[in-house]
């Protein structure tokens, strides 16, 4: 039997949203969208813990930033949809 291979893929010139990205599933799904290639924004309302993830995975060289937000507040929320922190990703 021969087992499938996942096919590789990049993702150069790619912006990835993550939320929840400072622990558990989220920060893997972080971590591995930037093992591709992607510029991935990590968003969770936990400073503290998003800082460290981020330091940590710019320590390891992928392209990443923080996005301080509470995902229930809805203003802020359509604020970064609308562009308001586009422009600082």
């Amino acid at each position: 039997m021969k087992l499938p291979v996942t096919p590789s893929f990049r993702l150069e010139g790619k912006r990835a949203l993550v939320t929840g990205a400072s622990s558990d599933i989220g920060l893997g799904c972080a971590t591995a969208l930037a093992d591709a290639g992607a510029d991935v924004v990590c968003a969770t309302r936990g400073e503290d813990k998003l800082n460290e993830a981020v330091a940590e995975m710019r320590a390891a060289g992928w392209s990443t930033s923080a996005l301080p937000l509470d995902q229930t507040d809805h203003g802020a929320l359509a604020r970064v949809f609308e562009g308001t922190h586009l422009t600082s990703w």
